[in-house]
């Protein structure tokens, strides 16, 4: 999945926490070696975050009573779904750098295969990206839950005035069934180090 040229990767600081070494930025571009300048290495450790989605939703059915009898019969039928995914790890390196125009156009010069690729997107809809960004996790687990809750609910009011009793208000009995189901999966820790996630920017043609 790409992001476009707006999209931003915060660095994590943390005192005391492991550097990653600029060897290992140097060689990610493939073509050209990253000036120092242009460089943000930073690190953090026992990196932990969550990500909660909810939906919930209700339908409702209202029927009137028949004939001399005033009162009516609502079915609701309600729906709730939530999704949490956390992730974790022992170590996050952040490594990114800020490119100039320069550095771009050298980039571009390196790789005849970006050149040809820009050649052939002159007139179409083709985009060119440049990593400017990496989050590295080492040691990186996660656990995903999800919860479903569905079920119909009845309810039957009738007012008080045909019987004779005068009640300003309606009453009735109500009967609601729920069901629901959950699944939670955990994962990790990984072995190996893991992108976490990354920047990326737009090469435009003029």
């Amino acid at each position: 999945m790409l992001k476009d040229d707006k999209a931003q990767l915060s660095s994590a600081h943390a005192g005391g926490t492991p550097q990653p070494n600029c060897g290992e930025l140097r060689g990610w571009h493939g073509h050209l070696t990253v000036p120092e300048r242009l460089l943000n290495i930073s690190g953090s450790s026992d990196f932990r975050t969550t990500s909660t989605r909810s939906f919930q939703a209700e339908i409702g059915l209202n029927a009137t009573g028949a004939s001399g009898l005033a009162g009516s019969a609502d079915l609701i039928y309600a729906l709730t779904n939530n999704k949490q995914e956390q992730y974790a790890c022992e170590v996050l390196e952040t490594l990114e750098f800020a490119p100039d125009q320069a550095f771009v156009n050298d980039s571009i010069i390196a790789s005849q295969r970006v050149q040809r690729f820009l050649e052939d997107s002159l007139f179409g809809r083709k985009k060119v990206y440049m990593i400017t960004g990496l989050k590295i996790a080492s040691g990186l687990s996660r656990s995903t839950s999800k919860e479903t809750q569905h079920g119909p609910s009845l309810k039957v009011s009738a007012s008080g005035a045909p019987l004779g009793i005068p009640l300003p208000v309606e009453a009735g009995p109500g009967v609601g069934v729920t069901f629901g189901r959950g699944r939670t999966v955990t994962d990790g820790p990984a072995l190996n180090k893991t992108v976490f996630a990354y920047r990326v920017i737009r090469i435009k043609v003029k």
